[in-house]
């Protein structure tokens, strides 16, 4: 199994950041792949959260370490996506972002392919969780565009929809 990246961002005043992150994580796994070795790290880079401007990098926590709950084959590839909602708009497009937690294990699918309500409802509650814990803290960054600076807007939800999602290489 290849492996992947998910990136996540929040105010440099929150001081449980990376704490949350494992808490989603930790969630997360109990409907994944037991092949799955997620990795949290302990820093990262630290926006303004008005401004956007890349400001530093933050050291928190102790770095954590999550692996996959499932049992059995799975459908590598395939899984869940968390879509972030905020209510910003950058460049004359709404500001979004996803997290997909990939692959999951096969008995989190019904038997139509579709995720069973369980998983939706393991993530869901995971990303509430994450998210109440330091409220409007957590932010998507918006890419800079010729003319256009890079920011970061608050994450006002987030929801996984009944639907399968997939990886795809980007080459």
């Amino acid at each position: 199994m290849g492996s992947g990246v998910a990136t996540h961002y929040f105010d440099s005043s929150t001081t449980a950041g990376q704490s949350l992150y494992k808490g989603f994580w930790t969630s997360c796994a109990s409907v994944m792949s037991g092949g799955v070795t997620i990795t949290v790290p302990d820093n990262g880079e630290e926006f303004d959260s008005v401004t956007g401007a890349l400001v530093g990098v933050w050291s928190q926590g102790t770095p954590g370490t999550i692996t996959g709950g499932g049992t059995g084959s799975y459908p590598g590839g395939v899984g869940a996506c968390v879509g972030w909602n905020t209510s910003g708009i950058h460049a004359g497009r709404k500001v979004r972002g996803r997290t997909f937690i990939v692959p999951l294990a096969l008995n989190q699918y019904d038997n139509d392919g579709s995720l069973a309500t369980g998983a939706i409802t393991t993530i869901n509650t995971a990303a509430a969780t994450m998210l109440s814990g330091a409220a409007n803290k957590h932010l998507i960054w918006a890419r800079p565009r010729p003319g256009v600076p890079g920011e970061a807007y608050i994450i006002t939800g987030g929801l996984v929809k009944d639907h399968v999602s997939w990886l795809k290489s980007r080459r």
